[in-house]
């Protein structure tokens, strides 16, 4: 990492000073020079590609020439090879079904042979983050779970929360080696319900990433609790992942395209705007 990227990741914005911003959805912005650029498109986790950021996406993959794609939401502990088995199958339609913006763009960049990685650190990397600042391994690994409720209820699954989640936790015990992992999603739950005093909904999407929700430590929310507190803190490190990562390309000369969620877009968007200034 070059010291000139590392001084610009104070200039990310906090959760507390992202809550005052009003922005558009999507959110984009460009930044170009002589060698090197970057596009950076916020936009929504959405599936349906009559979405307005389908369009958008196809906008850039056309008319900006890319060199590297890095993308949030996808699997951050990445294997190429089964990630090229993947994309190679899927339809654009059936890659925003099955992730979303995230996929889409996985798609579009393997499909025009433009390089792609994600954007996030692997779950080893956050979790070991998290755990250095105190926080309990089986609050981490529900919070893992809560933030998979929003995605299942979008997805519309037809198979149970616990079914869907299984993979998820698998890849979670695999990557941390956490006994804590190993727990089932019922267990999980019953331990999320003890925090919340409340019982876990599966069906109510916005209930379900109230959980989990950031915000509601900057709007200093009455509901809100460690898993919030969690996700306000795991992102500090995402998006200074993110940024390290699209910038350390940009300063190799690459042309970089950036998809990650709105209010990572808006939050990184200084801390851009310093390095190309």
């Amino acid at each position: 990492m070059t010291r000139r990227v590392t001084s610009v990741l104070s200039h990310i914005l906090s959760i507390e000073a992202y809550a005052d911003v009003n922005h558009e959805i999507p959110y984009t912005y460009q930044f170009t020079q002589p060698v090197g650029g970057l596009t950076v498109v916020g936009v929504n986790h959405v599936h349906e590609t009559a979405h307005p950021a389908f369009t958008l996406l196809d906008t850039v993959f056309t008319h900006v020439p890319l060199d590297i794609v890095f993308v949030e939401g996808m699997d951050s502990d990445f294997n190429e090879p089964a990630a090229r088995a993947l994309l190679s199958h899927l339809t654009l339609e059936a890659a925003a079904a099955r992730g979303g913006e995230a996929v889409y763009a996985a798609v579009k960049a393997f499909k025009q042979k433009i390089a792609w990685q994600p954007a996030e650190p692997n779950d080893d990397a956050l979790f070991s983050y998290l755990t250095t600042l105190g926080f309990s391994r089986l609050d981490i690994v529900t919070w893992y779970l809560l933030r998979l409720l929003p995605q299942y209820i979008a997805m519309n699954e037809l198979v149970s929360f616990t079914t869907y989640a299984e993979p998820f936790l698998h890849e979670v015990a695999t990557a941390t080696k956490w006994q804590e992992a190993s727990s089932t999603s019922a267990a999980l739950l019953e331990h999320a319900k003890t925090v919340l005093g409340r019982d876990i909904t599966v069906h109510n999407y916005r209930l379900a990433y109230s959980h989990t929700n950031p915000l509601a430590v900057a709007e200093r929310d009455n509901d809100f609790t460690v898993f919030n507190t969690l996700s306000a803190t795991a992102d500090v490190f995402r998006d200074r992942t993110m940024v390290t990562k699209a910038l350390t390309a940009v300063a190799t000369g690459k042309r970089v395209l950036l998809v990650c969620g709105v209010a990572h877009a808006v939050m990184q968007e200084p801390a851009f705007r310093s390095y190309f200034s």
